[in-house]
């Protein structure tokens, strides 16, 4: 039996800010109108037919992003139906008044499987998100259709861009599980007592002082992550008072990377034919030049002839150029050399 988790999840409720649904009220109205030309009609169909469509694909390939805040527990959320891209749900969360924490934030982004299918869904369908599916009623907002959401370096820039003056840090599982821990200890960084450092203490040194100072962290989580670990991690931020509000989401799917680059060029395309016809546009005559333009529509003197006279001149020199090799060739033939040899020859000037 699917938990309540997976079914708000993958099914949007049916809002009026729904495509889908605005676009099924349409249908009544196109029943409505016996009056309308057949060619309205199918053309009223074709484009409602379409915008179900494009609902549905969208639907299927996004990927979905819960997310929660500290200063709004205990509070039903919202759902948002319709598709909206994840920088603009990491500005919306990240410059939202009332969050003054220590960790403004935390993300945490599951990697697509091996198949490149989107592995949040499949996770809470299969019921391995138990806790996080309590925790599912007290989230802020529910956005079902999240799109754009390519792997951590993409969320990170997001973050980056969202909050300039804040530290954004790409951690693993572990590492937000250490820094959890070090919420409530000092920061210990390791010394040897002769002062010198290896190049494993000093990078693990380094790690401590960006976990120390970052207050955005972006949590990494590969495909074949233990889900029980996940749901562990995700609970204890939302349920620790120094983190602000927590997302979660998933990388999205091969299918929409697809789908978004064919979507990409069609728009490019539209825009260079645009381009162009605003090109054509603006090289059309205005009335005030109409009367000179007509000179160059003045074709009266122009005849269609089926060879230029650089045509036939070219087709002429390869005639005389192939009889003249001819001759050459069949005269050479003519040239002899004497035919009477004698054993003295004759002396200079007695030829004779």
């Amino acid at each position: 039996m699917i938990n309540k988790f997976v079914y708000s999840l993958l099914h949007a409720p049916r809002s009026s800010e729904s495509s889908l649904d605005r676009s099924s009220l349409l249908l009544p109205k196109m029943a409505a109108a016996p009056r309308r030309s057949l060619a309205t009609l199918l053309l009223f169909t074709m484009k409602t037919a379409a915008v179900i469509l494009l609902s549905l694909v969208s639907s299927v390939a996004s990927a979905p992003a819960v997310v929660w805040k500290s200063n709004q527990r205990n509070r039903s959320g919202h759902h948002c139906s319709h598709d909206v891209h994840a920088s603009d749900v990491l500005t919306k969360t990240l410059n939202e008044d009332g969050l003054d924490s220590e960790i403004q934030a935390v993300v945490f982004l599951l990697r697509r499987s091996k198949d490149g299918s989107e592995t949040l869904t499949a996770l809470a369908s299969e019921g391995f998100l138990p806790a996080i599916a309590v925790k599912y009623d007290d989230a802020h907002v529910i956005h079902h259709h999240v799109s754009g959401i390519e792997g951590s370096n993409t969320i990170a820039r997001g973050a980056s861009a969202a909050r300039p003056g804040d530290v954004v840090l790409q951690v693993t599982l572990s590492e937000f599980s250490s820094k959890l821990l070090s919420l409530e200890a000092p920061l210990e960084i390791e010394v040897s007592e002769s002062g010198m450092l290896s190049k494993a203490a000093k990078h693990s040194n380094k790690r401590t002082r960006l976990l120390s100072e970052a207050n955005i962290f972006i949590v990494d989580i590969s495909a074949n992550t233990d889900p029980a670990a996940i749901d562990r991690a995700v609970v204890a931020a939302i349920e620790h008072p120094k983190i602000g509000s927590v997302i979660l989401s998933a990388v999205r799917s091969t299918a929409e990377v697809k789908m978004d680059r064919d979507v990409q060029a069609r728009r490019r395309m539209q825009a260079m034919q645009k381009a162009g016809s605003s090109m054509l546009a603006s090289n059309a005559r205005r009335l005030d030049q109409a009367a000179d333009g007509n000179n160059n529509q003045d074709l009266s003197g122009v005849y269609y002839v089926q060879m230029t006279p650089n045509i036939l001149a070219g087709i002429m020199f390869f005639f005389l150029f192939t009889f003249t090799t001819y001759i050459g060739i069949s005269c050479m033939g003519m040239i002899a050399g004497q035919t009477v040899y004698v054993s003295k020859m004759p002396s200079i000037g007695r030829e004779a």
